[in-house]
């Protein structure tokens, strides 16, 4: 399988030819998955945002089923923490900055489902904070590990002479020069984890 990957918004951007192997032509394709996660050709995430939707409401729908069947809240609630949740947050670190369209998308997902338990919608941490919990955890279990490839490019603390408060901080990516490239996981964790040691 064949993709071509690229963010620019103009028509004519120029194809490379279909690659072949022992003359027979490689199919190309416009996204595919990739360890349940969805990768399109222009790098945004609605495929696996709708995926992850498109999936969660036959799980939704037991919810309901669950529901009507007399179970109690706690096992609504255990119902909802075990069989959607982890659903809707599968990779987040990876593909956990999306536009506010799509997160408000699997918002909804979540305060569906608290409402049909029947408990307030803000009884349980936003998927947005918990995205970024995890997105925060991979980057230090990435910074711990020192043979990860993604330190390289991560630049470390700058260590000086000053006792400065604010020394041995990593500091947040600033050239970013698109949104999709802010959004991506090197400068999202960076700046998530700036704002976590204020």
């Amino acid at each position: 399988m064949d993709m071509v990957i690229s963010a620019r918004k103009e028509a004519n951007i120029p194809v490379p030819p279909h690659p072949t192997i022992s003359g027979h032509v490689i199919q190309r394709t416009t996204s595919f998955k990739l360890l349940g996660v969805y990768i399109t050709a222009n790098l945004t995430w609605d495929t696996h945002v709708h995926y992850m939707l498109a999936k969660s409401r036959p799980r939704v729908y037991y919810l309901t089923a669950a529901k009507k069947a007399g179970l109690p809240t706690d096992a609504l609630i255990q119902i909802y923490l075990t069989f959607i949740r982890p659903l809707l947050e599968y990779a987040s670190p990876v593909w956990g900055g999306l536009p506010k369209y799509l997160a408000n998308m699997l918002e909804s997902v979540q305060k569906r489902c608290l409402r049909i338990i029947g408990v307030p919608t803000d009884s349980l941490p936003s998927l947005s904070s918990r995205r970024d919990a995890a997105t925060l955890r991979t980057l230090r279990n990435t910074i711990r590990d020192s043979s990860s490839p993604l330190n390289e490019f991560i630049t470390p603390p700058q260590d000086n002479c000053y006792n400065l408060r604010r020394e041995g901080r990593y500091k947040p990516m600033t050239n970013s020069k698109t949104k999709r490239h802010e959004l991506s996981f090197i400068p999202r964790s960076l700046k998530l984890l700036y704002q976590a040691d204020c």
